[in-house]
């Protein structure tokens, strides 16, 4: 039998992980294709931590609402 007991804010909480996730992983990609004239061969511009910052921002306010 299934837990009705279900919390959604955690649901949305892990649903939200995810999606930051796969997106992370879509920008790690897409700026490992990119060649930019001027930059190292290797360097990347750190795109994948926009996300990595935008979680943190989100977590900060809603743990304080």
């Amino acid at each position: 039998m299934a837990n009705r007991n279900h919390d959604p804010k955690k649901t949305h909480e892990i649903a939200l992980s995810g999606l930051l996730f796969a997106l992370a992983m879509a920008l790690s990609f897409i700026e490992g294709t990119l060649v930019i004239p001027g930059l190292a061969p290797g360097m990347k511009l750190g795109l994948a931590n926009i996300v990595d910052g935008v979680l943190k921002v989100e977590k900060l306010f809603v743990e304080r609402n």
